[in-house]
């Protein structure tokens, strides 16, 4: 879980970096309009998938993990002791 995390954080930082990188192109540094126009589409679609990659591990973690242990400890046979 802990090597999860660590990619998770890792990816949410280059994405970061990535649309930190990408506001120079807001500003009178490019000055055609359509660049700006294009440039937002992809600015909304890295904010977008930063929020589903998060929003999916979100999940995944919160339910379908603990879902997974509960049927692990429903297949396993009661043993009441370590009798041979």
């Amino acid at each position: 879980m802990i090597g999860s995390l660590n990619k998770l954080e890792l990816f949410n930082e280059s994405c970061i970096l990535l649309i930190s990188c990408m506001m120079f192109v807001f500003t009178d540094f490019q000055e055609d309009p359509g660049v700006k126009f294009k440039s937002g589409w992809l600015f909304c679609g890295a904010i977008l998938t930063t929020l589903l990659v998060n929003i999916s591990t979100l999940i995944y973690q919160s339910l379908i993990k603990p879902l997974r242990k509960m049927r692990m400890k429903k297949s396993k046979p009661f043993k009441l002791g370590n009798y041979e």
